[in-house]
Protein backbone atom coordinates (compact mmCIF):
# COMPACT_ATOMS: atom_id res chain seq x y z
CA UNK A 1 0.00 0.00 0.00
CA UNK A 2 1.19 3.33 -1.07
CA UNK A 3 0.10 7.12 -0.07
CA UNK A 4 0.36 10.04 -2.55
CA UNK A 5 -0.73 14.09 -1.84
CA UNK A 6 -4.25 14.74 -3.99
CA UNK A 7 -2.18 17.12 -6.25
CA UNK A 8 -0.28 14.41 -7.82
CA UNK A 9 -1.48 13.59 -11.69
CA UNK A 10 -0.70 9.78 -11.18
CA UNK A 11 -3.33 6.86 -11.71
CA UNK A 12 -4.04 6.96 -7.97
CA UNK A 13 -5.72 10.36 -8.06
CA UNK A 14 -7.16 9.79 -11.58
CA UNK A 15 -10.60 8.92 -11.98
CA UNK A 16 -9.94 6.24 -14.43
CA UNK A 17 -8.20 4.07 -12.63
CA UNK A 18 -9.94 1.32 -10.85
CA UNK A 19 -7.36 0.61 -8.03
CA UNK A 20 -8.46 0.33 -4.31
CA UNK A 21 -7.81 3.68 -2.72
CA UNK A 22 -9.32 5.67 0.45
CA UNK A 23 -9.20 9.35 0.75
CA UNK A 24 -8.19 10.65 4.00
CA UNK A 25 -9.20 14.00 5.47
CA UNK A 26 -5.30 15.47 4.95
CA UNK A 27 -5.66 15.45 1.38
CA UNK A 28 -3.77 12.10 1.68
CA UNK A 29 -5.09 9.16 -1.12
CA UNK A 30 -3.90 5.76 0.22
CA UNK A 31 -3.88 2.96 -2.66
CA UNK A 32 -3.20 -0.42 -3.00
CA UNK A 33 -0.17 -1.01 -5.84
CA UNK A 34 -2.10 -1.64 -8.47
CA UNK A 35 -5.27 -1.35 -10.89
CA UNK A 36 -7.08 -1.08 -14.30
CA UNK A 37 -7.04 2.03 -16.60
CA UNK A 38 -10.48 2.49 -17.71
CA UNK A 39 -9.53 6.05 -20.03
CA UNK A 40 -11.06 5.14 -23.16
CA UNK A 41 -8.29 6.97 -25.11
CA UNK A 42 -5.45 5.86 -22.85
CA UNK A 43 -2.90 3.15 -24.43
CA UNK A 44 -3.10 2.11 -20.92
CA UNK A 45 -6.57 0.98 -21.32
CA UNK A 46 -7.48 -2.78 -19.74
CA UNK A 47 -4.09 -2.59 -18.52
CA UNK A 48 -3.19 -2.98 -14.43
CA UNK A 49 -1.42 0.14 -13.90
CA UNK A 50 0.67 1.15 -10.85
CA UNK A 51 -0.56 4.16 -8.51
CA UNK A 52 2.26 5.97 -9.55
CA UNK A 53 2.11 5.68 -13.58
CA UNK A 54 0.70 8.82 -15.24
CA UNK A 55 -0.54 9.28 -18.58
CA UNK A 56 -1.86 12.42 -20.62
CA UNK A 57 -5.30 11.37 -20.21
CA UNK A 58 -5.23 12.04 -16.70
CA UNK A 59 -8.76 13.12 -15.17
CA UNK A 60 -8.89 14.05 -11.13
CA UNK A 61 -10.78 11.62 -9.22
CA UNK A 62 -14.50 12.88 -8.25
CA UNK A 63 -13.77 12.12 -4.84
CA UNK A 64 -11.17 15.12 -4.33
CA UNK A 65 -12.70 18.50 -3.80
Amino acid sequence: MGSINVNQKVCATCQYWSGSRELSSKNVIHYDGKGTCTASRSGFKGKETRGLQHCGHWFKWVAIK
